[in-house]
């Protein structure tokens, strides 16, 4: 029991490679670890984005006679999806929807909100043009769903979609859903949302997107100002590309040759 709450204390405190250590230990001890000792070793793998590690304890359990439960099944989707493994995240929830570790409420949720984020990223990425009108409504539509937003990285995940489907003014709706329902947002939610903004040369956008940043306390990086610049010399806003330029090391970021070269090319148009 003892070692069992350590490597859950381990997890919590996103230290995966200590609760790992901990997990082998059993072994040595020559203690027999039980589900909770699975179960609390998968969800520090899945804090830890070590979803090949989870994937391996998962398939061990059968072989010490240890049947998965609700909460292992749902750690394993949970790590896979953590850990930017989308399509494997999916596949493993379609597969474990019809077992029964995964009539546990609390799995079935997970599984839901993981496939409400994988159908709009799926469909956005899908497109492959210019969404129609009615395109653009279905998109909407899902977006409106609450449930995948919870997630930063699904929300990462759809954003970038979104700029990959040039979908700007979609872009900055969530964006703005998430702040209004205080959604924790990242730099990198912001920079999918610049980058939309700069593939349709939405300059105006763009720029009001990279001010806002630090009143909703998230620190810019060299990304979000290339975006931005690259966004003026999309529309050859050659002075407003050069001034962002000039700030950057005022913040301490040195430009690159992105930054270079995007700010040239705008004074070229």
């Amino acid at each position: 029991i003892s070692c069992n709450a350590a490597i859950s204390a381990c997890g919590n405190e996103g230290q995966w490679q200590r609760a790992l250590n901990l997990f082998k230990n059993l072994f040595a001890m020559r203690l027999r670890p039980d589900n909770i000792s699975y179960n609390a070793a998968l969800s520090a793998f899945g804090k830890g984005l070590q979803w090949r590690l989870a994937m391996k304890l998962f398939s061990e359990m059968p072989q010490l006679q240890l049947t998965p439960n609700s909460v292992s099944s749902a750690a394993l989707v949970c790590a896979c999806e953590q850990g930017g493994q989308w399509q494997l995240a999916l596949s493993l929830s379609s597969q474990l929807q019809d077992d029964e570790p995964l009539r546990d409420a609390r799995a079935r949720e997970a599984g839901r909100k993981l496939s409400q984020g994988g159908l709009l990223v799926q469909y956005l990425l899908g497109i492959g043009h210019t969404p129609s009108q009615d395109e653009v409504s279905q998109i909407i539509s899902l977006v409106e769903s609450d449930s995948w937003r919870e997630n930063p990285r699904c929300a990462t995940a759809v954003l970038s979609a979104l700029a990959c489907s040039r979908l700007p003014r979609i872009a900055r709706q969530v964006l703005a859903l998430m702040l209004a329902r205080r959604v924790e947002v990242n730099v990198f939610h912001h920079n999918a949302v610049i980058s939309a903004c700069e593939k349709e040369g939405r300059w105006q956008l763009a720029l009001s997107l990279l001010s806002s940043m630090p009143h909703t306390r998230v620190v810019r990086d060299e990304i979000s100002y290339n975006a931005a610049i690259s966004a003026c010399e999309k529309r050859g806003q050659w002075q407003l590309a050069l001034s962002v330029l000039k700030t950057m090391p005022d913040l301490s970021m040195s430009p690159n040759q992105i930054s270079y070269s995007a700010a040239i090319s705008a004074c070229e148009k």
